[in-house]
């Protein structure tokens, strides 16, 4: 593995971004829309990952064709052959500044830091509940070698600094963003929301709720469903659009069936056409249990979507109660069912203004902006010489 070294790039910040996979998620999804935006005259910015699964889908095309992109594929913690291979690419490339992600690849990038002596900045993307109490003891250990830890959310940042006890001051809350030039110009040039109704197939609809999201627990999709069952009695004409795919796929469809919903509760799998959907809906609808700041949610709010949800991380610092949606106060049926109910439909067209009021708040560019604050301030705080 040769790198060019050329005048041109000497006097840049060099940045590695290093992530366990590029699989569909939103990590991945953020940075391969925040890539284009970085001033890349001043940033020379690298992405490693860690792992590689050729059966499933991922976002490596979505990236701009001059990216650097070198992919390992590590079998595991004790794969030599690997740790050696990333050893000497970082020998190579000589960053200023690594930003990991997720539990493998901020352990992984902060344990070789030493060896080079750049500047380590790890990134939460979650509200991780799972996280084992050695993970979470290796985490306090090792952020004692981070520059900063990113959340992407106030509560993701809180919610860290307690479950792992690290300074509060040792985190810098960056909001996942939206470029919202593009997805306005995206929905201008869709069909009219009749006509994409039309040709999904959702015409005679009254109202219709749409769940984006991977069809896993995590999710909640059965309460969705068994609460929208509950609401539906009362309003047959509603209708809840499912697009995703996932493990619980065939268990959700078979409880659909079992809840005589099939015309009611559709599945629209993984979709490439998704602002279709949000143009064609009237409200965005999630029970998820976790978040950490939902590009979904983004999307649906600059699409003029209120949001029915639970409050998750993230969730919480921009849904107000009947303003650009309602609150799913509890994670049970008769929780989604209740927040359905409150719904009024004379009222659908000032949720959506404040809805898409509350999607300029969270621009992309904003985002962008507050990472290159970031190195800047890291570069000028160490001994690095450009």
């Amino acid at each position: 593995m040769v790198l060019s070294k050329t005048m041109e790039t000497q006097h840049k910040i060099k940045i590695v971004f290093g992530v366990n996979d590029f699989l569909v998620g939103g990590m991945q999804r953020q940075f391969s829309e925040q890539i284009g935006h970085f001033n890349r005259e001043k940033f020379d910015i690298t992405l490693i990952t860690l792992f590689e699964f050729p059966e499933k889908e991922n976002f490596y095309a979505a990236l701009p064709a001059d990216l650097p992109v070198y992919r390992f594929a590590f079998k595991g913690w004790w794969d030599f052959h690997q740790w050696l291979d990333l050893y000497r690419l970082l020998r190579i490339i000589k960053p200023h500044i690594v930003v990991s992600s997720l539990f493998f690849g901020n352990t992984v990038f902060r344990l070789l830091r030493p060896f080079f002596g750049y500047t380590s900045i790890a990134r939460e993307h979650n509200t991780y509940i799972h996280k084992s109490c050695g993970q979470q003891l290796i985490d306090r250990f090792l952020s004692l070698f981070s520059y900063r830890i990113i959340a992407v959310s106030k509560t993701v940042a809180t919610f860290t600094t307690a479950q792992e006890h690290i300074s509060p001051e040792k985190f810098v809350v960056i909001h996942n963003g939206i470029d919202l030039v593009q997805a306005q110009n995206i929905l201008i040039h869709l069909p009219q929301k009749e006509v994409i109704r039309q040709e999904l197939g959702f015409a005679s609809a009254e109202t219709v709720f749409l769940n984006v999201a991977r069809l896993t627990s995590q999710k909640n999709h059965q309460i969705l469903i068994e609460g929208f069952a509950r609401f539906h009695e009362k309003n047959p004409k509603a209708l809840l659009v499912i697009v995703g795919d996932g493990s619980l796929r065939l268990i959700l469809e078979k409880k659909v069936r079992n809840l005589g919903l099939v015309d009611s509760v559709l599945f629209f799998g993984m979709r490439s056409d998704v602002w279709r959907f949000y143009k064609a809906a009237d409200a965005l609808i999630s029970v998820s249990m976790i978040e950490g700041f939902s590009n979904v949610y983004l999307e649906a709010l600059v699409a003029g979507l209120p949001i029915v949800s639970t409050l998750t991380a993230g969730t919480d610092e921009f849904l107000v109660d009947g303003y650009n949606g309602y609150i799913v106060d509890e994670q049970t049926i008769e929780g989604v069912n209740r927040a359905l109910e409150r719904i009024d439909i004379s009222k659908l067209e000032e949720l959506k203004k404040h809805a898409s009021e509350t999607a300029e708040r969270f621009s992309i560019q904003r985002a962008v902006s507050a990472y290159e604050r970031l190195f800047e301030e890291a570069i000028k705080n160490s001994h690095h010489v450009l």
